[in-house]
Order: structure tokens, then sequence, then C-alpha cells
């Protein structure tokens, strides 16, 4: 039987001594005594984790059924797995308090408040390499509110760890400003499941995008699972895959959302990924107002629910994907709807127009195995489904909704109002809703019977029988969900974009660089960095150019040479913000204000600005524009993000400029390129390859072992069209057509996948007809076979012989043969494509011809081609010093 919560007589934080248990050494469990409801053990969790030196691999901490693990220190885990379990219910029939409570408090003792987290995994040895810890946490009720009511934490849980299993099941993730749990930038290559847990009430105020279940920022995670699960009052993104990040397989499966504020996931580039039987109420509840519908930015009338954005270079192929968006519901009740009219808000779709096209455009509509690549069908967006007790229909939430909406409204808006629903909750942060009033049953035939797997839409955790089904048979329903697209495909091992300005021009080719302001825009990660050189030894300053596009204040890491310039104690970072923005700040005001946060303005830095955070002993972060003369470095990291920047002029301690750094010249990774306005195309590195007739650009390529074949890819822009060729280390493996691009627009041309064996190879892209701009070059290794390289042949009486000696120490000599007098080229090339030696260009006679490869070539691989009237051919030499 349920017990009403608390437990009789309730305990006081911070009144107990620092203990822990003494965990056995020869077995897995270790049960971890929190104290009494009376008197908490503070740290009873962290202190018997970091005391346990002697854990076996197996290590489990088991929480005992209803009791309160405070936390006023974070609980680390490096180097190990950390496995928390909670106790489940009684069988017996006495009282049940609840599952394992985990909750920040202040140390009444210490006089600190509450930790801004609860765990850090995976953080890391001295080196800064972070480690394969996994962390599983089941049964346990993670609390967001503190011991004094604040809830205004980032992320309680940070998770650090590569390659490595994390696990969340039968967790409650309650009242959180946030996100309670976060994969942070570096953490690649991790399993991820969310299995029966509730995400409940995570709600702020501030701005708009507060209030989330959990976030993959940065990174590259190898799985995302995410299913049975139920959120509500989620006041922006149920989850974030974003800034970079990307998962290579996502299953999102039988999930109940109700009440959720924006789109499902704030992140689209999507793989591999599978969104099925879940059941969506209300989603996208905060609609799009005038201030977002009428940016200049917008690519289409409406957002939509569920999004799907092009994948980025590098993040594999395009023909590759498998996304199905089937057999879910999504309904906006009448009520929200009414609000939507009052505000002039436009109620979103589960899909916009753009994502539709997906369904419709190769190469998704006919993938490479039969497809079709991504599949939107079967989704039911006409039945109000009524629940047995939730939020839904709740007065006060709705109203709370109105007043979030509403005050959105405004330009730079910070809304205030919580959207909570906790009826019958004592007015005490130590208080939690148990047993929890939630209900997300229904009671729908169709509905109940419209899954993929014929089973009830959304959670199956409200459905016993249903859920018995689905763990008996889960292998082949989910088999039978990534069947809709054909299967999987083999993916690249490796993919490397080469810019096509860092290649070899050759003939009428020439590298155009975008001219006048561009600039860098940060989401969450990624940076930008520059090299610059001051004259002499001295102090010197910084004039920023920069766009807060109406998000102030903002922080980000500015470092000279490594070193974090920081101006700002509330955040320890470089802060920019205006007066107006200054309300946000612990202090309230803004010590180096900006003239505007919407529109370019220069922050002019200063050595006299730094602050000495402290952080490092013996060094004076003041300090840190004192230069040498010679080279440095500068960077830009985001940590709010959301921020743009232009050019940097570095100055001396007169004012006066001695280096100029443009956007154009920084080497940038994860930023959004923002080229000026008027700029007919804007490529990615700020730089294109123009290729008039005959001209060509080469580029190297580094074939790993392991690697039998490579798929290039070019990424161009051409208002006309137009044809070329391309050659494999000097031969002709395919023509190419380029289809002409709209204004402003580029295109990707998929080509063959050829045989190579390991070392250098060089792809050469020559255009036949001219009006060509080469982007870059996207180059993907696999390590199974592709199509054979033929080597070109000429017609009967003519040839390019082998050259002799092969390999060579000094000069070679190589035989050719024309059946006619022609003019032809003969010329040596090396593995960048750059030309090094002309062997013949002229008219020659009729017969055999032989030349000299002069001594004096470097070691390494070389390609010499023979152009003649009726084709080219080209052999290999290889030079051995």
């Amino acid at each position: 039987s349920s017990a009403s919560w608390p437990p009789p007589p309730g305990g006081t934080p911070g009144a107990s001594a620092q203990e822990f248990t003494e965990c056995p050494a020869d077995q897995a469990e270790c049960v971890v005594d929190f104290g009494t409801f009376q008197a908490p053990i503070l740290n009873a969790l962290r202190n018997t984790i970091a005391n346990d030196t002697d854990r076996p691999d197996d290590r489990v901490y088991v929480l005992q059924r209803g009791g309160n693990y405070y936390v006023t220190d974070p609980i680390v885990a490096s180097g190990f797995d950390l496995r928390i379990v909670g106790q489940e219910a009684p069988t017996d029939g006495s009282p049940d308090f609840g599952p394992a409570l985990i909750q920040r408090v202040a140390n009444l003792d210490a006089g600190t408040e509450a930790p801004g987290q609860m765990f850090n995994v995976g953080t890391g040895d001295e080196d800064g390499d972070t480690s394969t810890s996994g962390l599983i946490i089941r049964n346990v009720w993670l609390q967001g509110e503190t011991g004094t009511g604040g809830t205004a934490t980032y992320e309680p849980i940070q998770i650090f760890s590569t390659n490595s299993y994390h696990e969340f099941d039968n967790v409650v993730f309650d009242q959180n400003d946030w996100h309670h749990v976060s994969f942070k930038n570096g953490s690649d290559g991790n399993t991820i499941v969310f299995r029966n847990n509730v995400f409940r009430n995570q709600s702020g105020a501030g701005q708009l995008y507060i209030g989330r279940g959990f976030r993959i920022e940065g990174s590259q995670q190898d799985s995302l699972i995410v299913e049975n699960n139920s959120f509500f009052n989620i006041s922006s993104f149920p989850f974030q895959v974003d800034n970079g990040a990307t998962v290579d397989y996502v299953l999102f499966n039988h999930n109940t959302v109700v009440n959720a504020g924006l789109s499902l996931a704030s992140g689209n580039t999507w793989k591999r990924a599978y969104f099925t039987n879940n059941v969506f109420l209300n989603g996208f509840y905060q609609g799009e107002g005038a201030p977002i519908y009428n940016q200049d930015n917008r690519e289409g009338e409406f957002s939509g629910f569920f999004d799907i954005a092009p994948l980025p270079a590098g993040l594999g192929l395009e023909a590759n994907r498998r996304i199905v968006l089937s057999n879910n519901l999504y309904y906006i009740n009448e009520d929200i709807r009414a609000i939507h009219d009052e505000f002039d808000v436009r109620t979103q779709p589960l899909v916009s127009d753009s994502t539709l096209s997906y369904t419709t455009v190769a190469p998704y509509a006919t993938a490479a195995n039969g497809g079709p690549a991504v599949v939107i069908a079967d989704n039911i967006t006409n039945v109000e489904l009524m629940l047995a007790n939730s939020p839904y229909d709740d007065p006060a939430v709705q109203d709370s909704i109105r007043q979030f909406i509403a005050e959105s409204q405004v330009a730079n808006a910070a809304p205030t109002p919580l959207v909570f629903w906790d009826p019958g909750v004592p007015d005490d942060p130590l208080n939690i809703n148990f047993p929890r009033p939630e209900d997300f049953s229904y009671d729908n035939d169709d509905i109940e019977s419209a899954g993929t797997d014929g089973l009830p839409l959304g959670d199956l955790n409200w459905f016993e029988d249903a859920k018995a089904d689905y763990l008996a048979n889960r292998e082949d329903y989910v088999t039978a969900i990534e069947a809709v697209t054909g299967g999987t495909v083999e993916e690249p091992i490796a993919t490397q974009i080469v810019e096509a300005e860092d290649g070899a021009t050759n003939g009428n080719a020439q590298v155009s660089l975008v001219e006048g302001d561009a600039l860098v825009f940060f989401e969450g990660a990624g940076f930008v960095e520059w090299t610059f050189e001051v004259p002499s030894d001295g102090t010197y300053g910084l004039d920023i150019q920069t766009d807060l596009r109406g998000s102030d204040p903002r922080g980000e890491r500015v470092l000279i040479d490594g070193n974090n310039l920081r101006t700002s104690t509330d955040i320890g970072e470089l802060l920019f913000c205006t007066e107006a923005g200054a309300s946000a700040l612990g202090s309230g005001t803004c010590p180096y204000p900006l003239d505007t946060n919407d529109g370019l303005t220069v922050y002019e830095l200063r050595a006299d600005q730094l602050i000495d955070v402290d952080d490092t002993a013996d060094v004076d972060d003041s300090t840190f524009l004192t230069l040498t003369a010679g080279q440095h470095t500068l960077r830009i990291e985001p940590v709010w993000g959301y921020q743009a920047f232009g050019t940097i002029e570095v100055v001396d301690a007169g004012g006066n400029v001695v280096d100029t750094l443009p956007v154009q010249e920084a080497t940038t990774n994860s930023v959004i390129e923002e080229c000026p306005e008027g700029t007919a195309f804007c490529p990615q590195g700020f730089a294109t390859v123009v290729l008039d007739a005959g001209g060509s650009v080469s580029v190297p390529l580094t074939v790993a072992d392991g690697v039998q074949s490579v798929l290039p890819s070019i990424v161009y822009t051409s208002p006309s069209g137009g044809s070329g060729e391309l050659f494999l280390n000097g031969s002709k493996i395919s023509d190419l057509s380029f289809a002409s691009t709209t204004a402003g627009q580029s295109a990707t041309l998929d080509l063959g996948r050829y045989n190579v064996s390991p070392g250098t190879v060089t792809f050469e892209v020559r255009s036949s007809t001219g009006g060509i701009e080469l982007d870059y070059l996207s180059l993907s290794a696999f390590e199974g076979p592709g199509q054979p390289v033929a080597m070109e042949e000429l017609p009967e009486g003519w040839a390019l012989g082998l050259s002799y000696p092969n390999p060579t120490s000094g000069a070679a000599t190589i035989e050719f043969r024309l059946a006619t007098a022609a003019e032809v080229q003969l010329h040596v090339y090396d593995v960048l494509g750059r030309r090094v030696s002309t062997l013949a260009d002229g008219v020659l006679a009729s017969g055999p011809h032989q030349v000299r490869v002069p001594a004096g070539l470097a070691s390494g691989t070389y390609v010499y081609r023979l152009h003649t009237p009726v084709g080219t051919q080209a052999r290999r030499l290889t030079v051995v010093r």
C-alpha cells in the first residue's frame, strides 16, 4: 500500500555528521544507509562512493526505499562505472513512502548553498582525457528543487564519458528549470538509454527555451534509446541533440508527451532515427508569434513539432539516412488553440512543408537499397485523446500557458510563469508528490491498437498487459519499424572534408574569397581561432565586433594563447551585455556595456578590465593581455552561445591597430558562417575555387589501412550548370554533369565509390565548360570494396609506356607513341596535384618518343600524364632516396 508524503516525522537536512557506509569488497551490492527521516546523513551516497576504494568492477550502490539522500557536494565518478539502484516497492503490504530521493540541499552547518550539480561522470584525468565511466540509475526520484525551494540549476547530471553505456530506468526527473541530464561536448561514442522514466514539471522563468528533459550537446553519440517514458509540462523541448551533436541511431518509441512548449527536439540532423507509436498532446504549445515568424531567415511559414534538416558535412551521406515518423498521435486542444488566436500565434503542425519534402525528393524518396529513406505516414492528428488524470485540461496550467504566450510576444521577452502541476503538494520544498497524481492511461479502442505493433500509442507503463507483450516481442517489433525504410546500409568509417581552396589549382582555376564584413554565429558548440602578430613586448587590447542578436547578457570564453580572458565574477567568463540586459545578472549591473544588443557593435576590451579568478595557482589572470613580440593565438568558444562575432582588431596601449583579424582568415568549427548582405553565394570557409573551361583543382586524400574504397562528393554552385571530368591518381574515372543551382544555393554531386589502396591518392576535378564554383569535397572511406579503377586506354597507335626504372633513386625514362603528328603535353604531378615538371609541350611527329624525367625529385609518388587530341592517359612513378 502507498502512504502520503512525507513520512513522519520529517528530518532537518544539515544537522547530521558527515558519514558513509563501508561497502563489502567481496560482493557487488552495497546498501547505502541514509540515516533516519529525523536526521538524514548529508552526502551519505557521495561519501560512500568516494570512500569505496576497494570496489569490485560490478559494484551496485543500493538506495533504501523512501530514503532521503541529500547532496551538498557533487557525486564524482571517473575511471569506474557508477551503478545506483533504488529498492523496489514493498510487496508485503507495508507502507510505501516512495522511491529513494536524491535532492540537492544547502549545508547549514558549513553555510554553503545547494550545489549546482548532483553527478559529474567521466570528468577525465589530469591531462583532460575523458574516461569510459558509465552511469546507471534505476528506481530513484531525482528532485531538482533544493531544500530552500530553488530550481535554477542548469545541469544537475553532467556526463563527459566516451564509449560508455548510460541507462536511466524508472527514474522520476522532477522540477528543474533546465535539463536534468547533459552529455557534454566531447562525450563521444556512448550508448544512452532512457526507459520507464517520468520527466515532470521541467519549467522555469526567464526565457522561451527554459525547461527541457535531457540534452546531448556538441558530441557524436552511438545510440539513443527513449522508450516507454512520460514527459509533461516541459516548457521548451523534451530533449535536445544540438550545437553540432549527432547520434548515429535514435529510437523514440512508445512515449507520452503532454504540454511541450516547443518542438519535440532541439536539433534535427537525424541519421538513423525512428519516432513511432508516441502520443503528443499540446505539442509546441508556445506556438510561434510575430517576433519569430517575421524573422528574415525563415525558410517557411511553420517550424513543425518534428523537423528534419540537411546532414552537415562530415557526418555521413544523405543517401544513407533512414528516418521514420509514423503511427503517432498529435493533437492540440481547443483551449490552447484559442490562446494562440488571441495573441496571433501560429499553431504548429506535426511537420512543416520543408520536412514533408524529404519524402518526395531524391535521394530520400528512393534510397540506394530500394528505400524510401524517409517515411512520414500513418500519423493521427484529428483525435483528442482524454487522459485519465493529467495537466492536459487543468485551467490553472492553461492560465500559466496563456501568460507565458502573452509575455513571449514582447521583443527580447523573459517570460515569468512556471508551468507546474502538482495538486495537493504542501508548500514545502522537501516534500514530493507521492504517490504521483498523473495517470496517462486512456480509453479509446482505436488508439489502443494503433501502434506499428498493434499496441496502444504512448507510454505502455499505463497499460500493463500491453507492456508485457512489448517486452516479450520487442526485438521483432523494433526490427519491423526499421524495415520500413528497407533496413540499414553500409556506413563510411570516416569522412574527410577538404576545402576546395586548400587543393592545388591548375589551368583556368582561381581561389575566390568572400569580401566584406563576414560574421560567425555561435550556438552552443564549436570555436573560431586566429593567429596574429604583435610587433613588440607590451600590453595590448582587443576591439571585438559582435552582435548579441537580442540575447542579453552573453558570456563566452575568449582565450589568448589558451589563457581565459575574464571580466565578470557573475559567470567567470568574458561578459557581453548592455545596461538594459544587466537585470539578468546577479549584480544587476553591466560593468562594460555595449551600445546595443541587436546589431553590430564593438566591445573595446582592455587589460585593466580583466580579473584574476584565482583558479590557477601563482598565475595572475589579469596579465593575459601582456604579450611578447611575435605570434599568438586568439580563440573564442561559446559558453552561453547565441552570439555573432566579426572582425577583431588587436590594438596597442595607445589604441593603434597592430593586426586585423577578419573571420575569413579564421579557423572555424561547428559555427554558422554568415557572409555580408548581397553576397551571391556564401561558401563554407568563405572561399571557393572558380573553374573556368579547362580549369581544375586537385585534392589529396590519405587512405588509412583497412580502407578499400572511397566515395567522393562535390559541393558546388553553378547558375547555368556545366560538365567536367573526375580523375583519380591521374586516371579519368568519371564524366561530371553539374546541374544548375538556385541563386545563392549549393548542390551536392555524389559520385561513384572507387577502390583505393592505403597511402596518398589524389582526386582532380576538371571543368570542361566553365561556370563552376567548388565549395568543398567530401571523401567518405569504407572498409568494403567499390568499383575498380580501370587504367585509361588510348586508341590503337597511341600509347603511354611505363617509366623505368620504377622505383627510381634518380632520373627515369618514359616512352610514348603517337599514331599521327599532334600537339601533346606530358606533365609530372606530385600527390597534391601540383605540376612539378613538363617533359613535352608542343607538336611532335608520329611514332615512338622517349623523354627523361630529370633527377632531383624528392622521395614520393608522382603521376605523369600524357594529353593528346584523342584522349589522356596517366601512370605512376615512385622516387626513393
